[in-house]
């Protein structure tokens, strides 16, 4: 919502962009504070959380063995 032609009660917004979640379930305000990256926003909009999930390791590949080199 546009803060500067809406208000909501007991919602303080300092500066802009101010990002704010409402979860759906409990109603309760979150503030946003992370980064501002594509990856991250969708991420807190899907979840409520700034941190992105850990990706999964890739393989580490195993040294060939010595007898396949001869």
């Amino acid at each position: 919502m546009d803060s500067t032609a809406n208000e909501a009660d007991g919602v303080n917004v300092k500066s802009f962009p101010t990002l704010k979640l409402w979860k759906k379930d409990t109603n309760t305000l979150v503030d946003y504070s992370g980064a501002r990256d594509f990856e991250t926003l969708a991420n807190f909009v899907r979840t409520g959380e700034m941190k992105l999930p850990e990706k999964p390791k890739e393989k580490e590949e195993k040294p060939a063995d010595k007898k396949d080199e001869l």
